[in-house]
């Protein structure tokens, strides 16, 4: 890679876990600021890009549509160890204690393997959302060095680093444009359900 090329990628997402911009679409006007056209800086909001990414807004979707039918499968399984808990409270004084013991001891596993597979669905979601930034992030980095090279800038920065910059810099709306282009949806793992899960444990 070109060594303008690797300074530029170093530069283009600095700090890209850092906390949203403060100014982010609190409906404030930024100052005016005159910046002479052969300026060789450029700005990206990443939060702005993220934000507008149609394959991060299809991800989110999924994910929300997965986690509501996730809810809802953990909701009836809940149900089914509460009927279980009651059937088998009602064994109490007809089991012997050993008999009773074995089932509880049953019952409790069933509790421990549902509390697994929430989690793990849990951390399904999270690793959906953590991946697919990841992808428009590497994309996002593709773009920005692209167009830093067209327009000749030796540094680009992302605005959560910055207190205050001359719109005229900021590229995000063009980054946004090509990254939509380029990248509009991305593939996503076949989801899983409780029962399935459930399945493999045993």
């Amino acid at each position: 890679m070109h060594h303008g090329l690797r300074l530029l990628t170093a530069v283009a997402l600095v700090a890209y876990a850092s906390t949203a911009h403060a100014q982010e679409d609190n409906g404030a006007e930024p100052p005016t600021i005159a910046v002479p056209e052969n300026f060789a800086i450029g700005l990206i909001d990443i939060n702005r890009i993220f934000r507008l990414s149609t394959a991060l807004n299809g991800v989110r979707e999924e994910v929300g549509a997965r986690e509501q039918r996730y809810r809802e499968e953990i909701t009836a399984a809940e149900e089914r160890l509460r009927q279980q808990q009651e059937e088998l409270s009602q064994k109490r004084g007809v089991l012997s204690p050993q008999e009773y013991a074995v089932e509880e001891a049953s019952f409790r596993g069933e509790v421990e393997n549902l509390q697994k597979r929430v989690n793990e669905r849990n951390q399904e979601l999270q690793e959906i959302m953590a991946q697919s930034q990841q992808q428009v992030q590497e994309e996002t980095v593709r773009i920005v060095a692209e167009i830093a090279l067209e327009r000749n800038f030796a540094l680009v920065f992302d605005a959560s680093q910055l207190v205050i910059a001359a719109e005229q810099i900021n590229i995000s709306d063009e980054v946004v444009e090509r990254l939509n282009e380029r990248f509009p949806s991305l593939e996503i793992p076949e989801a899983g359900s409780m029962e399935e899960a459930g399945d493999q444990d045993g």
